[in-house]
């Protein structure tokens, strides 16, 4: 039977929303931020945090293609729509609300775009900067619907390295069309993620291991090129690199079954809290870090903001998404039902990889 849920992957997931909640938190570098923020001897590595995203694609190209192994498009839509929509509108009425508060209240225009995932499609500004990561999710689940809907998860590896070398065609080139269509600049990472799965669902095999030697150097090298012109130097150049290898290894370790007790110990806690965690953070947040500057302690203020997040997520998590996560999934699915399984009937590809 094959598996639905791999606990390492939750703990994964929740140390990239530590890593971003850092960087937005405890980066003093950021517009707008905050100097006075505490530990500044120690919290340096915070201005790296935004390499979580990188682990974040990771994890949802190995996610992703193991919630579509079944082969059904219409399933897998539906459970995305059920898994990110709940969660993420409360996230969004919250922001709003927060905004109003701030004297920045958005029109219901703008409130309304964003809540379909894809402000930036419709020419409306987002809510919330960290929105920008769950629209690349919604091209590459695009992407993933596409092949589901061909009926070519068969041919998945020969498409990951066709994908992968549009990646790497871009990176020399400067192609934006393909960008645009192929998310070439975020690709390498969902590839990684996407191969792994493979690797922990067959096997390694040289194809395998030849096309996540590409995928580390071509993502690395994306890492690098977009470093700030203040982190271009050596030693963030090695952080970047140190970084990038550590969540490849860590995949490794998951794909290979070599996570010793992690891999058969459940992190419920972390896969509850990492999404709602990520949606509730920054506006909120800050708003309150900004709030209790001069006012309250800042070692005070700064771990009252971590651990409120944390219990609001918790709360999200609760209140909504276990309640209304499967309905939306099944009222989704009824409806996706009336299309058929395949959209390009007669290809002759299979339908499973």
């Amino acid at each position: 039977m094959p598996e639905t849920r791999v606990h390492q992957i939750d703990l994964l997931r929740f140390v990239s929303a530590l890593m971003v909640m850092a960087y937005h938190f405890a980066y003093p570098g950021l517009p707008g931020a905050i100097a006075a923020l505490p530990y500044p001897e120690t919290l340096w590595l915070a201005r790296f945090g935004y390499q979580g995203v990188s682990l974040f694609f990771m994890i949802s190209g190995f996610v992703i293609i193991m919630s579509a192994s079944g082969g059904d498009w219409r399933g897998f839509v539906a459970s995305r729509i059920g898994r990110l929509y709940p969660a993420f509108w409360v996230g969004c009425g919250i922001s709003a609300l927060v905004l109003a508060a701030q004297g920045k209240a958005p029109g219901a225009a703008v409130v309304l775009a964003n809540l379909t995932m894809l402000p930036g499609a419709l020419g409306v500004p987002a809510l919330d900067s960290v929105y920008w990561t769950l629209a690349v999710e919604v091209q590459f689940y695009a992407l993933v619907v596409l092949v589901l809907a061909c009926g070519a998860l068969a041919r998945l590896e020969a498409l990951l390295l066709g994908w992968l070398l549009l990646c790497l065609l871009d990176q020399a080139l400067d192609v934006p069309l393909l960008r645009l269509l192929f998310i070439t600049q975020h690709g390498a990472h969902f590839i990684a993620g996407a191969l792994y799965f493979r690797v922990r669902a067959l096997g390694m095999n040289p194809a395998r291991a030849a096309m996540l030697v590409l995928a580390w150097a071509s993502g690395l090298g994306r890492s690098v090129v977009a470093l700030p012109p203040a982190d271009s130097g050596w030693a963030a150049v090695l952080v970047v690199a140190l970084l990038l290898t550590g969540f490849h290894l860590a995949l490794l370790a998951v794909a290979l079954r070599r996570s010793g007790r992690l891999e058969t110990r459940p992190w419920p806690l972390a896969g509850a809290l990492t999404y709602p965690v990520y949606l509730l953070h920054n506006v909120l947040g800050w708003a309150v870090l900004e709030w209790g500057h001069g006012l309250v302690n800042p070692h005070l203020l700064f771990w009252a903001v971590v651990l409120g997040v944390l219990a609001l997520a918790w709360a999200v998590h609760a209140a909504v998404e276990r309640r209304f996560a499967g309905p939306m999934r099944a009222a989704a699915l009824r409806v996706l039902r009336r299309f058929p399984p395949r959209l390009a009937a007669g290809m002759g590809m299979g339908n499973r990889g």
